[in-house]
């Protein structure tokens, strides 16, 4: 997961339709009417109260065991363009010498090195 600066936020992004994990970082949602029902989020339901509608909560939004609402909007910003992870992956003894997986910068494919 990509950095999030919470509390400024450049995208708003409706949970069914807009949702982009793989180009953006939610650090907050925005319930709009949810009348108190419940929601997924990182894999926890969490029962909304009336209050939270329109509110800001901030909080971390991972893909996955998160659900889709057409009232639940995440709040984000755009993952950094070339920014992933790079180094050491893992590493493995093939006979008597160490084999070593990398990820390759440019590609983001692991290699073995």
């Amino acid at each position: 997961m990509g950095p999030v600066v919470q509390g400024e936020f450049s995208v708003i992004h409706n949970s069914i339709t807009d949702a982009d994990f793989d180009n953006f970082s939610y650090g907050a949602f925005v319930v709009t009417d949810i009348g108190g029902g419940v929601i997924q989020i990182n894999g926890t339901s969490i029962t909304v109260p009336n209050e939270w509608e329109g509110q800001v909560v901030p909080m971390m939004i991972k893909p996955i065991g998160t659900l889709g609402d057409a009232d639940l909007f995440f709040l984000g910003n755009p993952k950094p363009v070339g920014l992933g992870p790079t180094g050491q992956m893992s590493g493995v003894t093939a006979t008597a010498n160490a084999v070593w997986q990398f990820i390759n910068i440019k590609t983001g494919l692991p290699t073995n090195g």
